[in-house]
């Protein structure tokens, strides 16, 4: 198979589904066989376009590829990828893994008794800016005092099955789980919900974990001004990555300088800062996602984002969840 195309088909054509089947259709080591949707119309438009097959129902793709992208809504995620699983069928499965923790333990267990490699779509692992903050942090001496994550802006209609948790928190869990690399102490969170909603719509959530370190990370689906914002703080500085523009910078500390406030009887420390900004080669995330994906089934590379390491954010995200009830 190293040497070999890989078959793949894409199941779902809204817009995420699209971006997988322009993306898989630019691969050089990926044929593009077809896509599946349940909008037959559309499906059959979007085939045309891309000169591949449309599949009337899913048990008519398992004999044509190696691979497909689970790019549905996220409460038929189970029942979509365990079909394929149980056939064999590697499969890249949008996040979230799946909508409760049984059924995704249940794909884990699939995966590794049918042989069969998934990758989780938490897209924002393969920012650039978030690979390098990455890299940097496991190979300098930073220790890590406190983490900020902000992802906001106003929704659209993409996703109506899932509350702002799983559809945006839970990349910002994930990240920073894979970077702490701790199971969290305690998990508290709010949230707001508009009068149209049937989940939250704005949730702020915070965690503490063994080492000290505090998460705190808001999102929101209802906010005017949109940003995705990571920021790090560190003994030797803050990092401050935005997902957007795929900036990375350290705001190194030099030194602490006290001055008097004059309304106050109190002084103010104000830290001075040198601001360092890191190169980076920017690329689109869902290319990098989807390359590695096919280099996870040639069995060139491990996950980056596993089931397993799904699971774990899935997990935090289930607490954050109880919090707000």
């Amino acid at each position: 198979m190293n040497n070999d195309k890989i078959k793949v088909a894409v199941i779902g054509a809204g817009s995420m589904g699209q971006n997988h089947i322009r993306i898989y259709s630019q691969l050089k080591d990926v044929e593009l066989v077809g896509i599946y949707d349940l909008d037959v119309e559309n499906g059959e438009k979007i085939s045309q376009a891309y000169q591949c097959k449309f599949f009337e129902n899913i048990q008519n793709i398992i004999d044509e590829v190696d691979a497909v992208s689970v790019c549905t809504p996220s409460t038929t995620h189970y029942e979509i990828a365990s079909y394929f699983i149980k056939n064999g069928i590697h499969c890249l499965i949008e996040k979230p893994l799946a909508t409760d923790e049984q059924d995704a333990k249940k794909l884990i267990s699939l995966s590794n008794a049918h042989n069969v490699k998934i990758l989780v779509g938490h897209v924002e692992q393969f920012n650039p800016a978030i690979l390098q903050l990455k890299n940097i942090l496991q190979n300098g001496s930073f220790k890590i005092n406190n983490i900020k994550a902000s992802r906001v802006g106003i929704g659209g209609a993409r996703i109506t099955d899932v509350g702002v948790v799983d559809d945006i928190m839970i990349h910002d869990l994930d990240i920073i789980l894979s970077i702490v690399d701790e199971v969290p102490d305690t998990v508290s969170a709010a949230m707001v919900r508009n009068k149209t909603s049937q989940s939250e719509d704005l949730c702020v959530a915070m965690m503490t974990f063994p080492s000290g370190i505090i998460a705190d990370i808001t999102a929101s689906r209802i906010t005017h001004k949109r940003n995705r914002i990571l920021e790090v703080d560190t003994d030797k500085g803050v990092f401050v990555l935005d997902y957007f523009t795929q900036e990375l910078e350290l705001h190194h500390h030099r030194k602490d300088v006290l001055e008097q406030d004059p309304l106050s009887e109190l002084g103010t420390s104000v830290m001075d800062t040198r601001v360092e900004k890191i190169l980076l080669r920017r690329a689109e995330p869902l290319t990098t996602e989807l390359a590695h994906f096919i280099s996870v089934i040639k069995e060139e590379v491990q996950p980056i984002v596993s089931g397993d390491q799904a699971l774990k954010a899935l997990k935090v995200a289930w607490i954050i969840k109880e919090n707000l009830k």
